[in-house]
């Protein structure tokens, strides 16, 4: 006798059920009432594949002469198969898989603390309280830095615009979720979306009340720019928390790396500046034109330049 947890997940959702498998009497998966694992499955026979245990204490599945057949692991059964526990078996819409019962369980997992921060907004009222607080601020930040008074059409743009901003988001989101990690998770992204709204809009005013006091343009810079990526990096990670299986360090690492791409190809502009003046003068004095995907190169000289270049893109730099 051996005891079998069996993963059912089909029109009624996804369920366990514990069958105790004889060595002298098969186990019935089916539709029918006497079956020892009862699927809700249109496409599903009455009796549609049995269980049971091979002289050889193997586990053996046999479909039972069913209409649309059964597969393991994408394999169709033809008569009987020999079954590896965790592998998928598909009958009708309905995915099976089995386990032993007497291997255990993992230990469980820690509950992180971006789901114990989403749980403070079960409701529907705090969910619409959270995202007026979000725009109220973002409106409050759109006046305080405008150039011009605030019209109330204005005012009707800067919303919607937020709006359709959280909406794209949860959307996006929700659905890479649906696919990495089996859950659409769209309050925990409208949550997040919101949170880190709010937490832009207030980082944007102190740091603007703190760079104008400070009266030095590079450190209010620099500030600045650790600031909106230390942002960046917490939304990553609560993106990646909801939407994926990754590990913790893996989430942090993955996300500041990202982010110091993503900067570095922003300022890389103005790392080429001396460089690009340098050769922009050269080329000016020299009448000659160059490329604009020229600028990541190591220094050579004009004439090695133009020798090389005709080499390897067979063409003349125009000589004006």
């Amino acid at each position: 006798m051996r005891t079998l947890i069996v993963l059912v997940n089909d029109k009624s959702g996804e369920r366990m059920e514990r069958v105790t498998l004889k060595k002298t009497k098969p186990s019935v998966i089916g539709r029918a009432w006497h079956s020892d694992v009862i699927v809700q499955d249109k496409f599903v026979e009455a009796d549609h594949l049995s269980i049971q245990l091979s002289d050889e204490g193997l586990l053996e599945i046999t479909d039972l002469n069913s209409t649309n057949g059964s597969t393991i692991a994408g394999k169709p059964v033809t008569g009987s198969a020999v079954y590896r526990f965790g592998e998928v078996i598909r009958i009708g819409d309905t995915n099976l898989q089995i386990y032993d019962a007497a291997d255990g369980v993992a230990p469980a997992a820690i509950r992180s603390s971006w789901f114990l921060l989403i749980d403070r907004f079960k409701s529907l009222p705090a969910i619409f309280a959270l995202t007026l607080v979000a725009l109220m601020l973002h409106l409050g930040s759109s006046w305080l830095f405008a150039n011009e008074p605030v019209l109330v059409n204005d005012v009707v743009t800067i919303i919607i615009t937020a709006l359709v901003v959280l909406v794209a988001w949860t959307l996006l989101m929700s659905f890479a979720s649906k696919l990495l990690r089996g859950e659409g998770n769209m309050r925990a992204f409208w949550v997040l979306g919101c949170l880190v709204l709010g937490l832009l809009e207030i980082a944007t005013l102190l740091l603007a009340l703190v760079r104008f006091n400070l009266q030095r343009v590079e450190l209010g810079g620099l500030l600045s720019t650790l600031t909106y990526c230390a942002i960046a990096v917490l939304l990553l990670v609560g993106a990646l928390t909801f939407a994926t299986h990754m590990q913790r360090r893996s989430k942090w690492v993955f996300s500041i790396l990202l982010v110091l791409t993503i900067v570095g190809l922003f300022r890389s502009d103005e790392w080429l500046k001396p460089e690009h003046e340098k050769w922009t003068a050269q080329t000016q004095t020299e009448n000659v034109t160059l490329p604009p995907a020229f600028l990541w190169r190591a220094p050579v000289s004009l004439s090695k330049f133009e020798t090389d270049a005709e080499k390897i893109f067979d063409f003349e730099l125009e000589q004006n």
